[in-house]
């Protein structure tokens, strides 16, 4: 379905697993993944922010902590990785980077939970994270990062 068009920027369209940020002349794909339980909708300004780079962008929508879920969104993510806040230690696809890193905690977990109206979950399953190290690059927090989010998907990308 169809959410909205920027003129001479991007399509805007709703796949139920995630949002699509779709841009006519693509440098690459990139895919934004939220911390769980987050939905698409919480943070599709960061696939936004991504797309006025001039990329594809995918947002998941993870909006449970229910492994079967997440693997089954995650067989969605294609293209340079960018994980939001924790979610890298309970959805992690690759290699990637992270924008506005946070620990996995029980309050972290409870704000993105509360944040997400559009479902009501069970998030204390979320604590189950992972805690082996993961491959990927801290950015910083938004919209500091921004530069340097730039910067790592060219050079990703072959564009440096």
């Amino acid at each position: 379905m169809i959410l909205g068009e920027v003129a001479g920027g991007y399509v805007l369209r709703d796949f139920y697993t995630h949002l699509l940020f779709d841009v006519a002349s693509p440098l690459g794909e990139v895919t934004v993944v939220p911390p769980p339980p987050g939905s698409s909708y919480q943070f599709a300004v960061i696939g936004a922010l991504v797309a006025k780079l001039g990329y594809r962008a995918k947002v998941l929508n993870l909006p449970t902590c229910r492994r079967s879920t997440i693997a089954k969104v995650l067989a969605n993510a294609s293209g340079e990785l960018v994980y939001v806040g924790y979610a890298h230690r309970l959805a992690y696809a690759g290699p990637g980077a992270v924008v506005n890193p946070e620990e996995l905690t029980l309050e972290n977990v409870r704000r993105v939970a509360r944040s997400n109206t559009r479902y009501r979950v069970m998030w204390e399953k979320c604590l189950w994270g992972d805690l082996q190290p993961r491959e990927v690059v801290v950015l910083g927090q938004l919209p500091e990062a921004l530069p340097r989010l730039e910067v790592w998907l060219a050079e990703r990308l072959g564009r440096r």
